[in-house]
């Protein structure tokens, strides 16, 4: 689709000066600019995640997960190698992303940099005195190997039945999620489920309630919903992927560099027996992202054009 837009185009597009792609499926589009319109301005891509790197992360870890497995799955690593090999110019939402670029993918570090996602404003127009935060672990995201669902499933009934006073919260996960399909019974009345959440607002409000949020995820190109609940004030427990890979350990939140349950419960009682420690990895958190807004993008983007 995008090959033949250029080709529909393909005399206007040789007026512009960049060319700004989003997704390495551009790479049949990068191969028309390069070979046949022999195209002499900058070719950029906004990447949202290298996708060799999420495929290798899912491979490595205690559970392989293998996303080709059906006819219609297409490896198209080789296509999508191409298009990173052949930018003038990578954007990437995490050092994660970066590091993978600069290191696997061998694109020399003047070639890429980070530009992280911004937050939505109504994380910014929010009382700045948060409200008292209640004894829930909450986790946002769909229930799925990727985020790492089997190790939640280790760790939540483990903490509940250590941590009698918290309860557990678990936000997008789908409206037919039931918590009998993957907890013991006696602690399934203390796992709040909420299937989905559409308003922003009601989104906020449940998070500020939140004292910890556990992410363990396997793979993430950056993991926005983190970024969402340190603005809220929730401290972080997550995984070495995505925005954790740019976050300080023991100060902008808790980072586990293990794809062990036992490593994750650790952390999780630390925090629980040190309100000390829990508050100052909240206010942290809460304090990096407020960097994460739309006015610092749009400088940092054009930061980035300005280059060239």
């Amino acid at each position: 689709g995008m090959a033949w837009y250029l080709i529909q185009h393909k005399r206007e597009t040789k007026e512009y000066g960049i060319i700004l792609f989003y997704g390495a499926e551009c790479f049949l589009a990068i191969w028309v600019l390069r070979n046949i319109f022999r195209y002499r301005g900058k070719i950029v891509l906004h990447s949202n995640g290298i996708e060799m790197l999420v495929d290798e992360a899912l491979q490595a870890g205690a559970i392989k997960i293998n996303r080709y497995r059906k006819l219609f799955q297409w490896n198209m690593h080789p296509f999508l190698r191409y298009s990173y090999q052949n930018l003038d110019f990578l954007i990437t939402v995490s050092l994660y992303n970066l590091r993978y670029a600069t290191d696997i993918l061998k694109i020399s570090s003047e070639k890429v940099d980070v530009l992280e996602p911004a937050l939505h404003p109504q994380f910014f127009e929010q009382n700045v005195h948060l409200p008292y935060k209640k004894p829930i672990l909450c986790f946002v995201g769909a229930w799925l190997p990727i985020k790492g669902s089997a190790l939640l499933e280790e760790i939540i009934p483990v903490f509940l039945d250590k941590h009698k006073n918290y309860t557990v919260r678990l936000i997008g996960v789908g409206d037919y999620f039931v918590p009998t399909d993957y907890f013991p019974l006696d602690i399934c009345s203390r796992v709040e489920v909420i299937g989905y959440v559409r308003n922003k607002q009601v989104q906020i409000d449940l998070l500020r309630e939140c004292s910890l949020f556990l992410f363990p995820s396997v793979a993430d190109s950056f993991g926005i919903v983190v970024a969402e609940a340190m603005a809220c004030g929730c401290a972080i427990v997550c995984s070495n992927v995505g925005i954790g890979v740019g976050l300080q350990d023991g100060r902008d939140a808790m980072v586990v560099d293990s794809q062990s349950a036992n490593d994750y419960l650790a952390i999780l009682d630390r925090l629980t027996g040190d309100e000390l420690l829990l508050k100052q990895i909240s206010a942290n958190g809460r304090q990096l992202v407020q960097f994460f807004n739309w006015a610092n993008y749009q400088n940092k983007l054009a930061t980035i054009f300005n280059r060239f």
